[in-house]
């Protein structure tokens, strides 16, 4: 697995944690960087043996005298000596107790003395005095100025000895050294410090060289005696310099206006470029880390943003196929609700026609009884409530049968959104139906109908005459009979067999006249209900009924179906949209990455010419 691919696998907002940590911590180093090198204020610490003159040096250099040059005691304070508008423009020197409480605008962490009562200040040496800051005018030209040139302000600091405090705050080191005393136990004093290591911003200067008869071969015999004592020193001019001058003056000689010059340079060339080479540094080091970065998302947006419009083109052919499906589920349902709606009327109506047809036929007819003439009208009321409970039954039948198609039609439909958005929605099949309108106090019998029928439709019958007719031509076809009997003339056979004939002709009669009038009441019944449902046109409004209330179902189905296709459309609308937000956020990320790896690149070749600049300066 290669390191690109492991940083892949890693958690995504680990690795937007750590960048982000790391950036600022970037941001506060770039902070701290920017504030050192924009700062003009450099420090040169002074510092020298006892009776090196460096007093008249510092004088000499600056055309002011501040330090008392009578004064050659050890002390253990040090002077600083800080541009004048450093302290508002006012001539001042401040006794510091407290160098860290020192605030040059709070009067209570120093006191203020004349130059005048310097000496005394430092001859009565108090030991709570550390540090002595004396804000001086400049008494030379720009152009010749030590303390500020319109380039850096330098603030120097007489000292005698290394402190450790002094050594922290300054950036420069000027050791001066007196031919008069030992040179050589001067330098080696220099030497063995940790301060001068020959890489350090450090001067040596020997004062009062003029007093040295062979002055040609003191300056080679020192200055190879220190370039063996310390091999990292390079033989540079500007490291050793030599005034011969027995008394330094206030005009600008030759060799001390080449210390000054070759002092400034230091601070404005090397002491410079040691504060813009840690910022190069640093800077060259963040602007590999940002290129390997910015390569690095380059590669990734420019993966994702591939990835995305391979998306998008897939997108857009699932979309198109989406909608096409998508129209042939709503068509199919539809299709699927008519075709039950359809069935639902036809079964309805065919069946119902049928029980209507066959209303006298029904079991039930006969297992109701028939008590005689005398119940006639009651006997045709149960026969009545008999057919129309059939009748409401079969509608009920019918009822039933539709619901299981409707449930049936329902499942058909639900099975086309099994790949669509949303939830599937219950539908309820209770009470669907509001049942049959029907009622046997709807069709109303009366006693007198069953005495006068006009002729008989029924197709299973040929007797087209009323009942009262039919049973009187049984009557006459009995007596016939009987004149028949008396014809043969037989008296007492005659009489015997003509009662029993009677009585049987009697019971014959009897029974066959109320059978016929059972049948007869059935038949009147079932033509009566038949007329009344052809008139009301019973059958087909409630194979409507049903097929409508059926359709009600079916839609409210079809209806959620078609809702689902809408989320559905807008899912995939969505998706769409969130794919192209991120593919035009993949081109603009790449894009970024693309200038900022560019930027980058610029910079880290510009870096090399920062410090080049410093060789440009002049002092």
């Amino acid at each position: 697995m290669t390191s690109t691919e492991k940083i892949v696998e890693l958690d995504q907002k680990t690795i937007s944690f750590l960048l982000n940590k790391r950036i600022n911590q970037s941001i506060r180093k770039l902070d701290v960087l920017a504030a050192r090198v924009s700062d003009p204020c450099l420090k040169v610490l002074v510092v020298g043996d006892i009776k090196t003159r460096k007093q008249s040096l510092i004088t000499a250099l600056l055309n002011h005298k501040i330090l008392p040059m009578e004064l050659q005691m050890e002390r253990v304070m040090f002077c600083e000596i800080l541009n004048v508008r450093e302290n508002s423009g006012e001539e001042e020197i401040h006794v510091i107790k407290d160098l860290e409480k020192y605030d040059r605008k709070d009067p209570t962490t120093y006191s203020i003395i004349s130059l005048a009562n310097l000496y005394s200040t430092i001859s009565d040496y108090d030991k709570e005095i550390v540090c002595i800051k004396a804000y001086c005018k400049n008494c030379r030209y720009i152009q010749e100025s030590l303390l500020h040139d319109e380039i850096v302000d330098i603030a120097l600091i007489d000292c005698s000895n290394f402190l450790h405090d002094t050594i922290k705050i300054t950036n420069a080191f000027m050791f001066v050294a007196s031919s008069e005393n030992n040179i050589v136990s001067s330098v080696e004093k220099l030497l063995s410090s940790n301060t001068f290591d020959g890489n350090n911003n450090s001067f040596i200067v020997l004062n009062q060289f003029g007093n040295i008869a062979d002055k040609v071969k003191c300056n080679q015999m020192i200055t190879n005696w220190i370039l063996e004592s310390c091999p990292k020193i390079k033989r540079d001019v500007e490291l050793f310099h030599f005034l011969p001058a027995k008394k330094i003056s206030f005009n600008v000689a030759n060799d001390l206006y080449q210390l000054r010059e070759s002092l400034g340079n230091l601070v404005t060339k090397k002491i410079t470029r040691t504060k813009l080479v840690p910022a190069q540094d640093y800077l060259r080091s963040l602007v590999i880390d940002i290129g390997i970065v910015a390569e690095f998302n380059l590669y990734m947006a420019t993966c994702e943003s591939e990835k995305f419009e391979r998306l998008l083109e897939e997108d857009k052919i699932a979309y198109e196929q989406l909608s096409k499906n998508l129209d042939e589920i709503s068509s199919k349902a539809r299709k699927y609700g008519r075709t039950t709606s359809n069935f639902i009327y036809k079964n309805t109506r065919d069946r119902t026609v049928n029980a209507i047809a066959k209303m006298e036929h029904m079991p039930n007819i006969n297992k109701i009884d028939f008590h005689g003439v005398l119940s006639t009208l009651s006997f045709a009321n149960h026969v009545r409530d008999a057919m129309i409970k059939e009748i409401s039954e079969e509608i009920s039948r019918c009822e039933k049968i539709s619901k299981r198609q409707v449930d049936i039609c329902i499942s058909k439909i639900n099975s086309l959104a099994e790949q669509l958005e949303g939830e599937f929605n219950e539908i309820s099949l209770e009470e669907m139906y509001s049942g049959t309108t029907l009622s046997a106090y709807i069709i109303q019998i009366y006693f007198l109908e069953f005495f006068y029928f006009k002729q008989c439709r029924d197709q299973n019958t040929t007797d087209d005459r009323s009942l009262t007719i039919s049973a009187t031509s049984k009557i006459l076809t009995m007596a016939n009979l009987l004149g028949v009997t008396n014809f043969l003339g037989l008296p007492k056979t005659q009489r015997w067999v003509s009662r029993l004939l009677c009585i049987a002709g009697v019971g014959l009669f009897v029974k066959y006249v109320i059978c016929n009038v059972r049948i007869s009441i059935i038949r009147k019944i079932a033509l009566k209900i038949r007329d009344h449902l052809n008139q009301t046109n019973f059958v087909d409004n409630e194979a409507a009924r049903i097929s409508m209330q059926s359709d009600v179902k079916i839609d409210l189905s079809i209806e959620y179906l078609e809702k689902r296709i809408k989320q559905t459309v807008l899912a995939a609308q969505k998706r769409r949209l969130g794919t192209l937000t991120a593919y035009k956020g993949t081109i603009e990320s790449s894009e970024f990455f693309k200038i900022t790896y560019r930027r980058g690149e610029k910079i880290f070749y510009s870096l090399d010419s920062i410090c080049n600049m410093t060789d440009d300066l002049e002092f």
